[in-house]
């Protein structure tokens, strides 16, 4: 995507503000790149300067450089369906792309940000062929090659191609557990949140009596957890981070959906050893803002010896696709992976399902 860039001479439009916004221009920059203009929805638009850009509207942009004219770039994400489809259809009216770039940043030895490009993969080719080769069905598989293919390309039609709903790896996991004969009655959540994941999970069981531990570190989430969940007996909720060891660690307190370590506040740091010593949950769901590999490794002793379903998002990282379920298979080798993908962009919202 980045090579398309520097040899198109189309105007290069941004799509959106914020975070994602300011890491992009950051490595347009590297790449001698400048954005032309920045827009955003229209109810958006309140006459903003951002980084000595004037906000404009996508009708104003369109009518200066023309549809034909200008490369947009989508500059933050989103799952909500009315957004989506005005992204689709923008996209039906220009060249639209949407950069791969983790949740997490990290960089390499020089301060640049690492992003997912065609050197990236060559350097990692011989680990992501392992990975691809481990999938369990062929709707794994198209999902790994739809996804890699977006984060080369920028192309959102390669996600939305692969994507199915948001349940199916909970139900995946019920179903595989119950063919083992193996029960599917309690949760570790991991990443709570407000507690919607806990809330589908109850909600497939159908009619089954559900356990569930809820470890959430923000406050303002743990809160409105608490506010929600605190008078059912059968949900347990921890205010804490999973981490690789116990102890304590500073964490941002957003109120979103993820709490990053920016150094913020101090919270508890509990492990999915600790955690289980006296619960055996059936299904454990990691989705914690990058630290994922760092839990599971605290989780090594209950994973090798219980073999519990794992849900585990893998989108934080740039090589969290891979590394992550390369990790877990180190712990057990009998797990079968599954890969799905809900409603989204960019490349958020990918999953791994790891059941026996």
């Amino acid at each position: 995507m980045w090579e398309h860039l520097k040899s198109s001479d189309k105007k290069i439009v941004l799509y959106g503000t914020g975070n994602a916004c300011e890491r992009i221009m950051r490595l347009m920059d590297a790449r001698g790149l400048k954005p032309a203009s920045i827009f955003a929805s229209d109810d958006f638009v309140r006459g903003q300067i951002f980084h000595g850009i004037p906000v404009e509207s996508y009708s104003a942009v369109k009518s200066r450089f023309g549809a034909d004219g200008m490369i947009v770039l989508l500059c933050f994400g989103t799952h909500r369906a009315e957004v989506l489809a005005n992204i689709e259809k923008i996209a039906s009216e220009t060249e639209f792309l949407a950069p791969d770039i983790a949740v997490v940043p990290e960089f390499d030895g020089s301060g640049n940000e690492i992003v997912f490009d065609k050197a990236f993969m060559e350097a990692n080719s011989e680990r992501i062929s392992a990975l691809r080769g481990m999938l369990e069905d062929e709707q794994s598989v198209r999902v790994f090659d739809s996804v890699i293919s977006y984060r080369l390309s920028g192309d959102i039609g390669y996600l939305r191609a692969c994507e199915t709903s948001p349940e199916i790896p909970w139900s995946l996991a019920i179903e595989r557990r119950n063919a083992m004969g193996m029960k599917c009655s309690s949760l570790l959540d991991l990443g709570a949140y407000t507690g919607d994941t806990a809330e589908l999970f109850m909600s497939l069981q159908e009619g089954l009596r559900t356990f569930v531990t809820a470890v959430e570190p923000d406050d303002r989430n743990f809160i409105r957890l608490r506010d929600k969940y605190a008078e059912k007996g059968d949900m347990r909720l921890i205010h804490a981070a999973a981490g690789e060891s116990e102890g304590t660690a500073l964490f941002s307190q957003g109120g979103g959906r993820g709490s990053l370590q920016k150094k913020k506040r101090e919270v508890q740091v509990v492990t999915i050893d600790s955690l289980c010593k006296d619960f055996f949950p059936d299904v454990i769901k990691l989705d914690i803002e990058g630290m994922e590999a760092e839990a599971l490794r605290g989780g090594h002793s209950f994973i090798s010896s219980h073999a519990p379903a794992l849900i585990v998002s893998a989108y934080h990282r740039v090589s969290d696709m891979w590394e992550l379920p390369l990790l877990i298979k180190s712990f057990r080798n009998d797990y079968r992976i599954y890969l799905r993908r809900s409603p989204c962009v960019p490349n958020w919202e990918l999953e791994y399902l790891f059941v026996l």
